[in-house]
């Protein structure tokens, strides 16, 4: 499953069929409640490899994905950073998503985490549930004790101790997130 903002789908139908040799389906607006139940069941017993739908649809999809019984081995949300409120009805409707024992998630963003640790929280826990543990220990740990040692009237030792937490929070997301750029890719994409 392939979800993301309506703007772009279109190209990523492009790039799918350019690179890829998919049965897919695309789920977006102006398909019915139907046609989605049907191409989700069709997915659930394999006949479709590649579902790709719409941040605003994987919302409406609930009730399609509860009849049609799809389990997904891999899930990929592109501009991950849009899901970074867990309480808004996209970030709930992505953590519905039912994922294989074996299955994945990933999330694609050219957009920088911010120094908000309780939207790192809540794009680590939605990409790798339980990971990161839970939100008021992952704060109390990492959280409280970064921005005391950033006060200007720290002590050297909550300095040093904050420094410490920033350098194990830094570990925890290497352990999940791939930091890239153009550069990295060189000549190896085609460009044409």
């Amino acid at each position: 499953l392939i979800v993301v903002p309506a703007s772009v789908v279109e190209n990523w139908e492009r790039e799918i069929a350019k690179w890829g040799h998919f049965t897919t389906r695309s789920l977006k607006a102006g398909v019915g409640k139907d046609a989605r139940t049907d191409a989700l069941r069709l997915a659930a017993a394999g006949g479709v490899e590649l579902v790709l739908t719409t941040h605003t649809m994987v919302c409406d999809l609930q009730e399609s994905l509860d009849a049609s019984g799809v389990v997904w081995r891999c899930v990929i949300i592109d501009e991950l950073h849009e899901f970074k409120n867990p309480k808004t009805k996209r970030a709930q409707a992505a953590r519905y998503l039912k994922l294989h024992p074996a299955g994945a998630r990933f999330g694609l963003t050219g957009t920088p985490l911010s120094n908000d640790i309780t939207e790192i929280w809540a794009l680590g826990d939605l990409m790798k549930p339980g990971a990161f543990g839970e939100r008021k220990g992952f704060l109390e740990h990492f959280s409280q004790v970064i921005k005391r040692g950033w006060k200007e009237t720290a002590t050297e030792n909550a300095v040093e101790h904050g420094k410490g937490r920033a350098d194990e929070l830094r570990e925890l997301l290497n352990k999940y997130m791939l930091k890239r750029d153009k550069s990295v890719l060189g000549d190896v994409l085609n460009k044409g």
